[in-house]
């Protein structure tokens, strides 16, 4: 059984003790089913119904009185020896531990509901091992995890199969520093630019007519939408950024995707590393930047790399919803995010 007989009965004799911890419904979280002992599911149950019925103050002569009234529960508990069941559980009580044997209650719970939902749970419990050192091993897992993390992990699987069925296109995941030094280095010998368009400045704006390139023009167009939620993306993600002839800590620390279904990565990534170094993203494109100017952008490549995990980008040329809702959520798993841009 998926259970640890010991911990359930310090967590039934610290709540005999102090009952109140049954108020603080924003930490503890405990019901009848987390029990799976039937023994301990009567003494759980029997705590609850008389601390919320106005007991304040338990005693063993309380309980037995209130057990006692409910004939085939009373005996079916004297059967199964509950009565010493409470005096030990109520000895092994103690409100400093409370938390450690809570946590390892729940998380049991928890991993019996997913084996009978019908989910493997061997990644994280196996019943009957002979092999000592997967045990301790897995003992180690779960004592060390969250049950955020537990729920995740199944979570992230799901998502994982719902993808595989869901998504209508291929799509592009990957972090912002994928392939910068090949972008740059490939700049220098074939920079940006395409044929020359009708109007000067259309063409420096959009640097010339590229293939696999997509150009639409329409009114109020152009506003610099994205530019402003990259810029947004990269203050967020990255604490470090050339200001005012240095370069400074913004203090910004956080997890952030930015989704893109117009933009490739290469044309994103010249926009960050623009954003960084406060070099003229064209200077990069056309390689035209000075000595100093390569510097930064050489300076501002290594501070993405050092945080390569606060930003990730996800190109879905072709979205949907469902194939949205899928992904955003096994990647902000995966990924542990924060924040997300599109």
């Amino acid at each position: 059984m998926i259970y640890d007989k010991r911990a359930a009965a310090r967590v039934i004799g610290t709540i005999f003790k102090h009952p109140e911890l049954l108020t603080k419904t924003e930490k503890y979280n405990l019901t009848t089913d987390d029990f799976a002992d039937p023994i301990h599911r009567y003494a759980f149950g029997a705590i609850y119904n008389l601390y919320y019925g106005g007991v304040q103050n338990l005693d063993v002569n309380i309980f037995n009185d209130y057990l006692s009234k409910y004939p085939e529960v009373w005996q079916s508990f004297k059967k199964g020896k509950g009565e010493e069941f409470l005096v030990s559980a109520i000895e092994l009580g103690e409100k400093n531990n409370f938390d450690f044997n809570y946590d390892r209650v729940k998380k049991l719970s928890l991993l019996r509901s997913l084996k009978e939902s019908g989910f493997d749970i061997s990644d994280w419990y196996q019943e009957n091992l002979t092999d000592i050192g997967v045990k301790q091993e897995l003992e180690k897992k779960i004592e060390q995890a969250e049950i955020r993390e537990v729920v995740n992990s199944f979570t992230f699987k799901i998502s994982d199969i719902e993808s595989t069925f869901i998504n209508k296109t291929t799509f592009k995941v990957g972090k912002a520093t994928d392939g910068l030094e090949e972008l740059m280095e490939n700049l220098k010998v074939e920079p940006a630019v395409g044929f020359k368009l009708e109007g000067k400045i259309f063409t420096t704006v959009v640097r010339g007519a590229r293939k696999t390139k997509f150009y639409l023009m329409a009114g109020q167009s152009g506003q610099g939408k994205t530019r402003i939620a990259i810029a947004n993306a990269c203050r967020l993600a990255f604490p470090l950024r050339w200001e005012d002839g240095e370069w400074k800590n913004t203090g910004s620390n956080q997890k952030t995707l930015f989704i893109t279904t117009e933009l490739t990565f290469d044309e994103i990534q010249t926009i960050i590393l623009a954003n960084i170094s406060n070099v003229p993203e064209d200077k990069m494109l056309e390689n035209k930047m000075n000595d100093e100017e390569k510097n930064r952008v050489s300076q501002a490549i290594k501070i993405m790399k050092h945080f390569e995990d606060n930003l990730i980008l996800y190109h879905m040329p072709d979205p949907n919803i469902e194939q949205l809702n899928s992904n955003v959520r096994k990647l902000a798993i995966q990924y542990q995010l924060d924040v997300m841009f599109k």
